[in-house]
C-alpha cells in the first residue's frame, strides 16, 4: 500500500495503517462515535464545499443526493455499494477489512442528518468473508450501548447484482463504499477556515501494470492523472505503455499521454472516460484494447446498471458484436453497427458506452484491424484455440479429445490422439505431476479431471487388446540422425524424428532404456513392463536402439558426424546426485546421493542400506528415495529444512510416505554426518526457524543457535538436487558457447551453438519431470526436421493443437453437476510398504467413463460469451459465463441454465463452434451444451398443421415481449410461422380479388 499524498489533510490511507482501528475500544479512543447530533444544512454544506462528487453517472454533487434523499415524504433506505467494477481494485477490501466501523459510522451520520435508519452494506462476492466482521462490528455496537448499535437497522447482503427494490417506492442514498468513507472524513473533520467550511474531497485510486512500483494511492479531486501516477513512480513513455485502463477500462481507455487530464468530472466526460473511477492501470503494447473492452462490457452488462431496458439490450447486443470482432467474425459492417450502437448508448447515459466511445475513438485502428481479419498482441490468427488443459500440457496433448474418446470406448484411437505429441501415454499415465489439471476449468466447479490417469486407462485397454496403433510415416528422408540417450527425452525426439521419414539410431548407455523414469522412479510406481511396452512400440516405428554403447566411452561427437550423421540429439539426462557438503559426508560409505541410491535399486546392485535411514530432501527425489528404502525393511525419517507448506514434492507423495510409516523431521538442518569405526550412526542437526523468503520465493531456513541434536542413522541419503555430467562431451564439455553447468540450447529448438548438434531434457535444463522432457525432445524433432529439410522452422508448428474432432457424450445436467472425481484405487499402506509392486492400482473403467462425463469440453466451447449476450439480449439471463484464471469464461451454473431456458434457440444461433445445439426429436426439443441436455422441452403443436415447432416457454416469452397492439391475434392459437404465412397470404389475396369482383 502506497504513502499518502503530504498535501492532503485527514488522509484515509493514514487510518488505514492503525492497525488496532478494527477493536471497537481503540475506535471510541480515536473519537469514533463521538458525534451525536447534526444538522442537515451543516452537512449540506460541508458536503457542498467540500466538492464531492458521485462516482456513478455524470459525476453529480454529493450534497444534492442528501438535500433530496432528507427532504424525501417518507424514510428511505442508506446503501453501501461495496461491489467492484474492477476486481484488480484494493480500496473496498482495505477499508472494510482496517476500518470496518468507519463505514457503520459514516451512516450513522447520515441517520443523524437525514432520519433513516434503515442501512443496507451490499458487498461484492470476492468480499463475502468480511460480512461476519461487519454483522459483528453491529453487534458490538448495539452490546455495549452505543446508539449506532442501536438506531441503524443494518443488513449485509452479498452480490454482484443490484440491491434488491424498496418497498412502497422508498428512495435510497446509495454510494459506492469509498464515498462513504470520504463522508465521514468531511462530517467529522471541519474546514480549515471560515472561506471553507469543509474538507476537501479525495479519491483513492488502485494504480498497477506498467508503473514503478503498485497499490493504493489518495489524491485531491480536480489533481491531474500524471499526480496519481506520480506517486507511483511514473511510468514510461517510450512505448512501453499503449494505454491507461481505468478500472480496466469499465471505466474507458486513455492513450499513456493523457497524463495532464484533471480528475474533474466534466474534463473526463468530455475526453470520453468515466469520472468515477477507482483504477488505474497502466497497460503495455501486448494488451489488446478490443479484447479488454470487450471483458469491460460484460462486466458492466452483469453489474445490471442499466438506465433503461432498451440500454440494457443494447449493452449484450455491443457485447455480441465485441465478441464477433475479437474472433475476427465480423468485418468492417460489424464495426459500423457497433459504433452506431455506441451512439445510442451515449445518448441513453448508459455506463457501456464510457468504454466503447474512448477506445473506438484513441483506438480506432486496433478496431479496423480486427474487422479487417489481422492478428493482434492478444490472438495470433495463426494460433489455434485449444482448451486451457490443452495449453497447460507441456507436451500440448489434445486432451479433451482424448478423454472424450475414452468415454466413448475408443481406446485405441485415444492412444493415437496422445501419441501425436506424447509417444509414451502410459508411463505420463502413471508418473506425469499433471500440470494440465491445474487448468482444468472443472475444478471451479468442484475438482479437476483425473487427467493423468485417464491416459493410463488408454494406454492399458490399447496394449490389452495388440499394442498401439502405428503412426503414418513420412517417405523415408535419407537423412541419418543420432539419439543419444534413451530416456524420455531422447526416446520422444527418436521417435518424431522416425515419424517425419528420417533414419534414427538411438544410443544408450546402460542395458535398459528409460533413462530416468526406470533408474530414477521406482518400479512401485512405474512397473518396469509399461516401460518395456512404450519403448517396443517407439522401435516399431523405426528407430534403431542400441543399449550397452556410451557417449566418450563408446564412441565422441566427432565420430558420430564423421560416420555421416548429419544431425545428434543430446538427451543424456542429469544422473549426477548433488552432495550434502557437511563434515563427514566423505568419510562414510553409507552416505549415498538420491540418485545413485535408486539406480542401483533399480539395477540390482544396492540392497538395504541399513536398518535406520535419514533421507535429507523435500521433494519428489526424496519420496522416492524414503519409500524405496521403506520397501527394503529400513525405519525412515525424512529431514526437512523447512515445513510442509514448503515442501515441493507433491502433496499426494508426501500423504502416500506417511500413510507408509515414515517419519517425517521438519525444520531441521543438517550439519555433520556421525559415525565411528567406518559406519554411519547418525545425522547431526540443527532446529531452524522461517525467516524471510529466498530467491525461489520460500521462507529461508534460519538455524538456531544451540539446538544442535543428533538423529540416529545407520545410512544417509542425500536427495537435494543432480546435474548432468558433462565429461562425457570430451573436450566440447570445456567449449563456453555450447556448456556450463548444463547443456546450453535454445529453449524453443533445442539447438546449441553446433548448428547440427540439438540438446533438451534435464541435461539442459537440469532436473524437471517426464513430460517436460518429452516436451523438450518433440520441439526438438521438429527443429531437427526442419534443418534437415533446408527450412525455417514454423513457430507455429510447436503451438498446441487440436487433434480431432471428437462428438460429445450425451447426458443431463443433473448427472454432469453430481458426477464427483473418483479416489484411484490404490494398495493398502501395511501391503505396499512391503513390495515394489503398482501401488497404484488405476481408475476403473466405469471410473474412466464418468470423468469423460464430467469433462466440460473447452475445446468446443471456447468460453467466447457470444451465447450469454445473445441470451440476454432475449431477455432470459440463463446462461452466466464465470471468470476463470485462464482468462476465459465457462459456464458452471448448469443448474440456472436449466431452470431459465426457454429453448428459443438465440444461444444456438450465436455460438461459433457448434458447442450449443437444438436439437427438435419425437416432438421434444433438447438444448444442449457440449452434450449436456441443459432443457428438454415439449414442443407445441400447430392448430392448423399439427406439427411441434416451439415450446410454449418460448412463446409466452414472445408474446410478453410483444406490445398489445402489435401482437397477432394467431400467437395465442399456437400457430407456427409456416401455416401464419400461409394464412397470412390467403387473406391478403382473398382481398384483392374480393376488390377485382
Amino acid at each position: 500500500m502506497s504513502s499518502p499524498a503530504t498535501d492532503v489533510p485527514y488522509p484515509l490511507l493514514e487510518r488505514l495503517k492503525d492497525d488496532q482501528l478494527p477493536q471497537l475500544d481503540h475506535y471510541l479512543d480515536a473519537g469514533g462515535f463521538a458525534i451525536t447530533k447534526m444538522d442537515l444544512l451543516e452537512a449540506v454544506v460541508r458536503l457542498r464545499d467540500s466538492g464531492l462528487r458521485r462516482r456513478k453517472e455524470a459525476g453529480q454533487p454529493i450534497f444534492l443526493n442528501w438535500w433530496d434523499f432528507a427532504r424525501a415524504k417518507q424514510q428511505g433506505e442508506m446503501v453501501a455499494d461495496a461491489r467492484l467494477r474492477d476486481p484488480q481494485g484494493l480500496a473496498e477490501s482495505s477499508l472494510l477489512s482496517h476500518d470496518p466501523y468507519g463505514v457503520i459510522e459514516a451512516l450513522y451520520l447520515a441517520h443523524l442528518v437525514t432520519g433513516a435508519r434503515q442501512a443496507l452494506i451490499l458487498l461484492d462476492p470476492s468480499l463475502d468473508y468480511l460480512r461476519p466482521v461487519l454483522l459483528d462490528a453491529m453487534d458490538q455496537l448495539a452490546r455495549r450501548g452505543i446508539p449506532a448499535g442501536r438506531e441503524l437497522e443494518l443488513k449485509v447482503l452479498v452480490g454482484d447484482g443490484p440491491p434488491p427494490a424498496t418497498q412502497n417506492g422508498r428512495v435510497r442514498l446509495t454510494h459506492c463504499l469509498e464515498t462513504w468513507y470520504q463522508v465521514l472524513r468531511i462530517l467529522k473533520h471541519p474546514g480549515p477556515g471560515p472561506e471553507r467550511q469543509a474538507q476537501p474531497a479525495t479519491r483513492l485510486i488502485t494504480v498497477g501494470g506498467a508503473t514503478a512500483s503498485k497499490g493504493l494511492v489518495e489524491v485531491e479531486l480536480g489533481q491531474p492523472l500524471s499526480r496519481i501516477l506520480e506517486q507511483v513512480g511514473g511510468i514510461k513513455l517510450d512505448g512501453s505503455v499503449k494505454a491507461l485502463a481505468l478500472d480496466s477500462g469499465v471505466g474507458g481507455f486513455l492513450p499513456a499521454d493523457a497524463g495532464g487530464l484533471t480528475m474533474a468530472p466534466e474534463e473526463m466526460m468530455i475526453a470520453g472516460v468515466r469520472p468515477g473511477f477507482g483504477t488505474l492501470y497502466a497497460v503495455g503494447p501486448e494488451t489488446c484494447i478490443v479484447d479488454l473492452t470487450r471483458r469491460a462490457l460484460i462486466r458492466l452488462a452483469q453489474l445490471g446498471e442499466h438506465p433503461s431496458e432498451d440500454s440494457r439490450s443494447l449493452t449484450w447486443h455491443a457485447v455480441r458484436l465485441t465478441i464477433q470482432l475479437t474472433l475476427r467474425r465480423g468485418g468492417p459492417e460489424t464495426l459500423e453497427q457497433l459504433e452506431a450502437i455506441t451512439a445510442q448508448l451515449e445518448r441513453m447515459g448508459s455506463p457501456a458506452a464510457w468504454p466503447l466511445v474512448s477506445s473506438l475513438r484513441y483506438f480506432h485502428d486496433e478496431w479496423e484491424a480486427h474487422a479487417a481479419g489481422r492478428s493482434c498482441p492478444t490472438y495470433d490468427c495463426n494460433k489455434p484455440t485449444v482448451a486451457p488443459c490443452h495449453y497447460g500440457c507441456p507436451a500440448g496433448i489434445d486432451i479433451p479429445s482424448f478423454i472424450a474418446l475414452i468415454g466413448q470406448g475408443k481406446y485405441s484411437e485415444a492412444v493415437r490422439v496422445i501419441r501425436q505429441d506424447n509417444p509414451l501415454p502410459y508411463i505420463c499415465g502413471l508418473v506425469c505431476p499433471a500440470p494440465c489439471e491445474r487448468s482444468c476449468l472443472r475444478a471451479q466447479m468442484d475438482q479437476p479431471i483425473s487427467i493423468r490417469a485417464m491416459k493410463a486407462v488408454a494406454a492399458r485397454h490399447a496394449l490389452a487388446e495388440g499394442g498401439y496403433p502405428r503412426p503414418q510415416t513420412a517417405p523415408p528422408s535419407g537423412k541419418r540422425v543420432a539419439v543419444i540417450g534413451g530416456g524420455p527425452a531422447g526416446l520422444t525426439a527418436a521417435y518424431f524424428l522416425a515419424v517425419q521419414g528420417h533414419e534414427v539410431t538411438l544410443f544408450e548407455a546402460q542395458e535398459v532404456m528409460g533413462g530416468t523414469t526406470f533408474m530414477g522412479i521406482p518400479a512401485y510406481r512405474l512397473p518396469r513392463e509399461v516401460i518395456d511396452a512404450e519403448v517396443v512400440a517407439i522401435a516399431e516405428v523405426g528407430v534403431d536402439i542400441r543399449q550397452g554403447q556410451a557417449l566418450g566411452r563408446d564412441f565422441t561427437l566427432d565420430q558420430l558426424k564423421a560416420e555421416g550423421y548429419e544431425a545428434v540429439y543430446l538427451g543424456i539426462g542429469a544422473q549426477q546426485g548433488f552432495t550434502l557438503g557437511i563434515e563427514g559426508e566423505e568419510n562414510y560409505p553409507q552416505v549415498h546421493d538420491a540418485i545413485t541410491f535408486l539406480r542401483g535399486v533399480s539395477l540390482g546392485t544396492q540392497g538395504k542400506p541399513a536398518e535406520r535411514v535419514v533421507v535429507v530432501g523435500g521433494g519428489n527425489a526424496a519420496m522416492d528415495a524414503a519409500r524405496t528404502c521403506r520397501r527394503l525393511g529400513c525405519e525412515v525419517t525424512i529431514s526437512y529444512r523447512r515445513t510442509r507448506g514448503e515442501m515441493p514434492a507433491h502433496d499426494e507423495e508426501i500423504e502416500d510416505a506417511l500413510a507408509e510409516g515414515i517419519d517425517i523431521a521438519f525444520l531441521t538442518v543438517p550439519i555433520a554426518v556421525m559415525g565411528e569405526g567406518g559406519q554411519v550412526t547418525g545425522l547431526k542437526c540443527l532446529r531452524a526457524e522461517l525467516g524471510p523468503p529466498d530467491a525461489s520465493g520460500r521462507r529461508r531456513p534460519q538455524p538456531v543457535e544451540g539446538s544442535d541434536f543428533v538423529m540416529p542413522a545407520g545410512a544417509v541419503i542425500a536427495a537435494i538436487s543432480q546435474r548432468p555430467d558433462l565429461t562425457c562431451l570430451g573436450p566440447w564439455a570445456q567449449d563456453s558457447s555450447l556448456c556450463a553447468r548444463t547443456v546450453m540450447a535454445d529453449p524453443d529448438s533445442g539447438q546449441t551453438s553446433l548448428e547440427w548438434l540439438f540438446a533438451g531434457g534435464d541435461a539442459v535444463t537440469g532436473p524437471a519431470t517426464v513430460v517436460e522432457a518429452v516436451a523438450a525432445g518433440k520441439r526438438s524433432a521438429l527443429a531437427m526436421d526442419a534443418y534437415l529439410s533446408g527450412e525455417k522452422l514454423d513457430e507455429a508448428l510447436i503451438y498446441p493443437r487440436p487433434r480431432a474432432q471428437v462428438e460429445t457424450l450425451m447426458m443431463g445436467a443433473e448427472e454432469k453437476i453430481h458426477l464427483e472425481r473418483p479416489d484411484i484405487p490404490k494398495l493398502d499402506p501395511k501391503v505396499r510398504a512391503a513390495t515394489f509392486d503398482q501401488a497404484e492400482l488405476g481408475l476403473t473403467d466405469e471410473m474412466g467413463l464418468n470423468e469423460a462425463k464430467r469433462c466440460l469440453r473447452c475445446d468446443l466451447c471456447i468460453g467466447c460469451g457470444l451465447c450469454q449476450s445473445a441470451c440476454a439480449e432475449v431477455g432470459v439471463n440463463a446462461l452466466v459465463l464465470e471468470d476463470t484464471k485462464t482468462e476465459r469464461g465457462v459456464i458452471l451454473d448448469l443448474e440456472r441454465a436449466a431452470d431459465r431456458c426457454i429453448g428459443c434457440g438465440s444461444c444456438a444461433n450465436a455460438c461459433p463452434t457448434g458447442a450449443i445445439r437444438l436439437v427438435d426429436d419425437n416432438g421434444k426439443r433438447k438444448t444442449t451444451l457440449v452434450g449436456t441436455v441443459l432443457k428438454d422441452m415439449e414442443l407445441v403443436k400447430c392448430s392448423s398443421c399439427g406439427q411441434p415447432y416451439a415450446p410454449a416457454a418460448y412463446l409466452e416469452r414472445l408474446a410478453g415481449r410483444l406490445e398489445k397492439h402489435h401482437k397477432p391475434h394467431r400467437l395465442g392459437e399456437y400457430i407456427c410461422p409456416d401455416c401464419a404465412r400461409q394464412q397470412s397470404a390467403r387473406q391478403q389475396w382473398s382481398g384483392r380479388f374480393a376488390r377485382l369482383k
